[in-house]
């Protein structure tokens, strides 16, 4: 077994290999390298994006990610009027 991240929309997105925390014990604070075919960023509260050190929600991209749910259709994403409405 080996700490990794990943979500219920998503697979593995990171993995922290024995060989990567045997030869860096601090590593153990990570969920470890991203795996090859996935991209991850992480986005601020106010929209933009979180640098080295900046807290921020993860965003994940990969062929593993879920596109919807097993017999509902895909939902459009919600935009919010000028006025702040739905």
């Amino acid at each position: 077994m080996a700490p990794a991240y990943a979500s219920s929309m998503s697979v593995g997105a990171g993995v922290l290999s024995p060989s990567d925390y045997l030869s860096d014990p601090g590593s153990l604070e990570s969920a470890g390298r991203i795996r090859p075919g996935v991209e991850v960023r992480l986005r601020r509260v106010d929209g933009g994006f979180a640098r080295r050190g900046e807290h921020g929600g993860i965003e994940v991209k990969s062929a593993a990610v879920a596109q919807g749910y097993y017999r509902q259709p895909i939902e459009r994403p919600r935009t919010r009027s000028a006025t702040g409405g739905a």
